[in-house]
């Protein structure tokens, strides 16, 4: 197979995607503020769920299945993670959460001297908690697990699971729209890849960003003692993720596969930043990051 053919297919379909996802997301958001003024007024936050839902979530799986729909797929054996293994995704996932968001968090302010992101702003205005947790907690997580993990990795899988797993995070993080979000996303989507391929099964991957996302939904809603003891839980998970990160760092490069497949790191780099499919993709993301901050 022509890994640069998929590729370019790939990544113009999902800027195809992008494209349609921002267009509808303005053209609704232009209506509301034309037509409904007051209304939006008074539920702002409860329009910004329903619209993020609705567009990123519903329209994306969608149209991306639409686009996809003809090309060929990957069929992965289907495996069980085993506890210590989840145990090791999750905790490593903690690490990438918090040290992804504090160098994005960074740049973001050295760059653009904006702080946090519209998604943070939204659930830490504590209204519409149960719409926000089943937003973030659970409509998301099954849904971009199911178009940046699943869909993605299917059609590209038999370009090379390497590549798969660095274009699936790489279109996960961009996807977000800030910078804030951007790391820590990338890298949770390219670990989450590692997951997928590895056993087949979506659930686990599904059960995983459920579990980094719910909290984010919860906690502006807790008490002051009950976050101290959850942030003091997430610094002691995030050292656990860091030792395991170096432990297990063969299953997240998926090494062993790429040795077989003849993927060298710099081959897979180059396939991917030397596509013009995924370029296409990269360049609508830019211009979601510049709306973003202007």
């Amino acid at each position: 197979m022509d890994n640069k053919k998929t590729l370019n297919e790939i990544g113009i379909k999902y800027a195809i995607m992008a494209v349609i996802v921002l267009c509808v997301q303005f053209f609704s958001a232009f209506l509301l503020k034309k037509y409904n003024m007051e209304w939006l007024k008074e539920n702002v936050v409860f329009a910004s769920y329903i619209l993020s839902i609705v567009c990123n979530d519903f329209l994306a799986l969608l149209i991306i299945l639409v686009l996809t729909k003809n090309m060929p797929k990957c069929n992965f054996p289907k495996r069980k993670l085993g506890v210590g293994n989840a145990l090791t995704v999750y905790s490593i996932s903690i690490s990438i959460v918090l040290v992804g968001g504090l160098l994005g968090n960074f740049l973001q302010i050295i760059i653009t001297g904006k702080v946090g992101n519209a998604a943070g702003d939204l659930i830490s205005s504590g209204s519409n908690f149960i719409l926000g947790l089943v937003s973030v907690g659970i409509i998301a997580p099954v849904f971009e697990e199911l178009v940046f993990r699943k869909i993605l990795i299917d059609r590209l899988g038999m370009s090379g699971k390497y590549i798969s797993a660095v274009v699936s995070g790489l279109f996960f993080g961009l996807f977000h729209g800030n910078l804030s979000q951007f790391f820590f996303a990338a890298c949770l989507g390219f670990l989450f890849s590692s997951v997928y391929i590895r056993t087949g099964r979506i659930i686990y991957t599904i059960l995983f960003h459920m579990a980094i996302n719910m909290p984010s939904a919860i906690i502006s809603n807790i008490s002051t003692n009950a976050m101290a003891m959850y942030s003091l839980y997430m610094l002691l998970m995030a050292f656990v993720g860091f030792f395991m990160l170096f432990m297990k760092l063969d299953f997240i490069r998926l090494r062993k596969i790429d040795e077989q497949e003849g993927n060298t790191d710099v081959k897979v780099y180059k396939t991917v930043f030397t596509s013009w499919g995924v370029w296409a993709f990269i360049t609508v993301c830019a211009v979601v990051f510049y709306l973003t901050y202007s």
